[in-house]
């Protein structure tokens, strides 16, 4: 047999639902204060590597090597291409850019992840400075300029932006 709770037992009961609601409230909050420090510390690399390249570039060089297999030999070839009227490339911090030409402009979109560039085309255009891929990121810093390396590897081509302080 039940019997009626007294007053005390009901006072107990919901003090110790507030104790529970508040206890686990602690530990999300600390769970989720280490899941934002962790997700800051991951993308922390990854906004320096945007924020570097956020700005105006001159596209400066590309460079192709094409390998010939012959019967008895391996021949690779370089051939590289020094811009004289440079494409410059804006990278937009709404993670698009916009490549504009001697004649003519077009817009890309563009992320970063673990050191890579990855472009995306908005158009579907053949004459491209950027083909749709992923490249390797390599930053060399100069007394008055930053250069940029993206790296195809797969197609053996790369192409080196500049920019000027």
């Amino acid at each position: 047999m039940l019997t009626k709770p007294t007053k005390i037992t009901k006072y107990l009961i919901i003090l110790l639902t507030v104790l529970n609601f508040s206890i686990n409230a602690q530990t999300t909050s600390q769970k989720e204060l280490i899941n934002r420090s962790t997700k800051t510390q991951r993308t922390d690399s990854v906004n320096r590597m945007e924020n570097k390249l956020i700005g105006e570039w001159s596209i400066y060089e590309h460079t192709y090597t094409t390998t010939i297999k012959k019967k008895h030999s391996t021949i690779r070839e370089t051939t590289s291409t020094v811009c004289n009227s440079c494409p410059k490339v804006t990278f937009k911090d709404s993670l698009t850019a916009t490549i504009v030409y001697p004649v003519g402009k077009e817009d890309i979109k563009w992320k970063v992840k673990n050191d890579k560039l990855t472009i995306i085309k908005n158009e579907n255009n053949t004459n491209r400075a950027f083909s749709d891929s992923i490249y390797e990121m390599t930053f060399t810093q100069f007394d008055k300029s930053l250069e940029l390396k993206l790296v195809q590897k797969d197609k053996d081509y790369y192409i080196i932006l500049r920019r000027q302080y």
